[in-house]
């Protein structure tokens, strides 16, 4: 294939992808432009402006679905009167006032000597070790 064709291919992908908004579906975008995914990769690895290009795509395209799911749950909440989605949109909104508060309480006792008896020496000679085989003096 002609280097051109692929420059035009790359471009192709690029503007499709801003127009139909399937940003987020990698594989769904492919099949729908007609690239294979490893196509659409080694692209992104080997072209920084297409990669780039990509990227933004990308986030268009999930900045609309973000948007259309603000609007979806907007609906649900204000028309539908949805208790789970008021719940989530609560919870996101203001999650410092309805998010989920847990207590945790220890009824048991907590043990000063926790570590084993010679887990320091161990550690120590181990640093030592390691130290050595890199050539590091202390």
């Amino acid at each position: 294939m002609a280097k051109n064709s692929i420059i035009n291919d790359k471009k192709r992908f690029i503007e499709e992808l801003r127009s139909i908004r399937s940003a987020g579906n990698v594989l769904a975008t492919c099949i729908y432009l007609g690239f294979s995914r490893p196509t659409m990769y080694y692209w992104r690895k080997n072209d920084e402006e297409f990669d780039h290009n990509w990227s933004e795509a990308v986030a268009e395209g999930l900045e609309t679905r973000a948007d259309e799911a603000e609007n979806a749950l907007r609906l649900a909440v204000t028309k539908d009167r949805n208790i789970t989605a008021i719940i989530f949109t609560l919870k996101n909104l203001k999650p410092e006032r309805y998010r989920e508060k847990f207590d945790i309480e220890n009824t048991g006792r907590v043990a000063s000597n926790a570590l084993k008896p010679g887990f320091l020496v161990t550690l120590s000679r181990l640093g030592k070790q390691a130290d050595a085989q890199l050539g590091r003096s202390r």
